[in-house]
């Protein structure tokens, strides 16, 4: 999970590239962020878990959570974050538990864009 670059003394260190994080079982999510943040040149993490995600969590420039793994938290592993996936409902009742905002996929996918471009843009 996480990324590791040569350093110029031969050794390795942690990868500082600005990245977005995606936690989710949903097949259906995962393709549609990863296809997303592949056309924007955006890498992506993506794990399945909260262990993972509290993991990972501080390195990320962005984080969004599916509905299927957000339903079963009581908190986000860190501050900001938004909840992802398919189903409106969910969506709603995952947003208002965590305080946190929602991207409709695949109405919002360019909501997901805008959020993914601003990703790619720390990066230059």
């Amino acid at each position: 999970m996480l990324r590791l670059v040569a350093t110029h003394n031969g050794g390795m260190e942690a990868d500082t590239q600005p990245h977005a994080l995606l936690c989710a079982r949903d097949p259906r999510v995962i393709e549609a962020v990863e296809v997303s943040a592949a056309a924007l040149a955006v890498d992506l993490v993506v794990v399945h878990d909260a262990e993972a995600a509290a993991e990972a969590w501080p390195r990320a420039a962005l984080r969004l959570v599916g509905a299927d793994v957000a339903a079963r938290w009581a908190g986000l592993p860190g501050s900001g974050g938004h909840v992802t996936g398919t189903d409106a409902v969910e969506l709603a009742r995952c947003s208002a538990r965590l305080g946190v905002p929602v991207v409709p996929l695949p109405d919002e996918a360019g909501r997901l864009a805008a959020l993914l471009t601003a990703v790619a843009g720390a990066d230059r």
